[in-house]
């Protein structure tokens, strides 16, 4: 059974962990197919890219929420724990919440410190269509990882089924590796099963492309396709850590086929990786 204090551990083990396979190409076409999913550099740096974006993206939204109900703590407090602080301020014409991380475990399981600022213009409701919310990271590092980034969220569909287009860029730099990663995304982020429901039991859909560089100056490209939604990547963070369902595009600047991710169907502990003709089924790194 799976509790709220887990709800957020699926960017961890979902996406983090797509560093198995959204590079796993990382040798030349007529190498082993082992070397392949031996390469997890450029792998490593994109999925660090799309789940940090992601999770943010959704302790973001609970926070939002909480502010608009006025509420005095923070929605992700369950999940969370109180590795963090989150502190309102609002002007006659804006508002921010600052969430300042510890440096403890979270509990998600992940260490987390620095600051995230979320700012807004109170024109317009939290859940107003065209609400448009900006977040900056300030020394923001989970796991030893930091992450530099701005994001703009924009609320571009009201209920039943709210979603955001997301676009973000974001400096990725690992403790003790050389180099630095580079994440740029223009996603469209839905929640498909509505404001309504708890928020360990809401399931998210994710379509789009991200484009970026790696510590090792590859550049890759990853795509979900927008018209196929059985396509989209789903998490439901209540009930799984991984990708329930979804498929992603990928291609590198240095090697000629593309690689096709696939997750799903259901609640697996693997995803399928196919190069050509070349397919295998991986587990989830823990």
């Amino acid at each position: 059974m799976f509790t709220s204090a887990t709800a957020l551990r699926w960017t961890r083990l979902g996406l983090v962990t797509l560093a198995a396979g959204l590079l796993l190409a990382g040798c030349k076409q007529d190498e082993a197919p082992r070397s392949e999913i031996d390469a997890e550099t450029e792998a490593s740096d994109m999925s660090l890219g799309q789940s940090g974006m992601d999770e943010v993206s959704t302790f973001v939204e609970n926070e939002g929420l909480q502010a608009g109900t006025g509420k005095t703590d923070g929605g992700d407090n369950a999940i969370l724990g109180p590795c963090r602080q989150a502190v309102r301020n609002a002007t006659v014409t804006d508002s921010t919440i600052t969430i300042t991380f510890t440096g403890g475990m979270c509990a998600d399981g992940k260490t987390r410190s620095g600051t995230i600022v979320v700012s807004w213009d109170k024109t317009k409701t939290w859940r107003e269509v065209g609400k448009e919310v900006r977040v900056r990271s300030t020394n923001y590092t989970v796991n030893g990882v930091t992450h530099r980034f701005l994001t703009i969220h924009t609320l571009t569909q009201g209920a039943p089924q709210p979603r955001w287009t997301r676009v973000c860029n974001d400096t990725i730099t690992v403790a003790g590796r050389m180099g630095t990663g580079y994440w740029s995304s223009n996603q469209t982020r839905i929640l498909s099963s509505g404001w309504s429901v708890p928020v360990a039991s809401r399931i998210w859909d994710v379509y789009g492309t991200t484009t970026g560089t790696s510590a090792r100056s590859i550049t890759w490209t990853s795509t979900v396709a927008a018209a196929t939604p059985s396509e989209w990547v789903r998490f439901q963070p209540g009930t799984c850590f991984y990708p329930t369902q979804g498929r992603i595009t990928v291609t590198r600047s240095d090697r000629e086929l593309p690689r096709i991710i696939t997750f799903g169907p259901g609640c697996l502990n693997t995803y399928q990786v196919q190069v050509g003709s070349f397919s295998i089924r991986l587990p989830f790194q823990p």
